[in-house]
């Protein structure tokens, strides 16, 4: 029969831990039961962190929820890499409209970036059942929100916002967002880009060209 000492000992080096603790109650002990002794919680008690292993778990962390850039060797959340060629909404929305009839645009204040954008709606030609999947404002003027974009001047690519961490926070929509987003929706007939940057002006007779000029 195993000491519970060396029992508690061995599960401490296992978990490279000096302690246990309960996520409810905060109790400690240096063995890992199935539930906590104290308020008797199941499956609560979890490895106590050494400084070393916080250490490295937050680093962890943070290399995990930093930015990944969208096109290798572009940095993402630099506008100057971003903004290629710019572009007004009133320049967006006549391409759009060229291949999707009925396009609603709606100023409105995005509460989770702080500021205006606008949201773009196309009439609702689903089946009727489908109609569940709405929102009540969108159901009562028979429209289907696509997507947002910005209100004032557009990128041409998305410039990813981060905080002090790296990590992303939010991002301004660059307008080739806008008509990838349409696109994959079946909503326009064209490819605006294939991801490659180079590729953007490549596609002769583009309605994109005209209005960038």
């Amino acid at each position: 029969m195993i000491h519970i000492a060396e029992e508690g000992y061995r599960l401490r080096v296992q978990h490279e831990a000096p302690a246990f603790y309960c996520t409810g109650c905060l109790y400690t002990t240096k063995l890992l039961l199935p539930l906590c002794p104290k308020c008797g919680q199941v499956g609560t008690m979890l490895p106590v962190a050494t400084p070393e292993k916080y250490h490295d778990e937050t680093k962890a962390i943070k290399r995990a929820r930093a930015v990944r850039d969208f096109s290798p060797g572009f940095d993402s959340t630099a506008p100057e890499a971003q903004h290629g060629r710019l572009m007004l909404p009133g320049q967006l929305f006549p391409i759009l409209r060229a291949a999707v009839s009925g396009l609603v645009t709606k100023r409105q204040h995005n509460s989770a970036l702080g500021r205006d954008q606008y949201s773009l709606f196309v009439p609702f030609r689903g089946k009727v059942a489908d109609q569940i999947f709405l929102s009540p404002a969108e159901q009562m003027d028979s429209l289907q929100f696509i997507c947002n974009c910005e209100a004032g001047v557009m990128p041409e690519w998305d410039i990813i916002l981060k905080n002090q961490d790296q990590a992303p926070t939010g991002l301004i929509r660059g307008w080739r967002s806008v008509l990838g987003i349409f696109y994959r929706a079946g909503l326009i007939p064209w490819v605006p880009d294939d991801g490659r940057r180079k590729s953007a002006w490549e596609i002769r007779n583009s309605p994109i060209k005209g209005a960038t000029q």
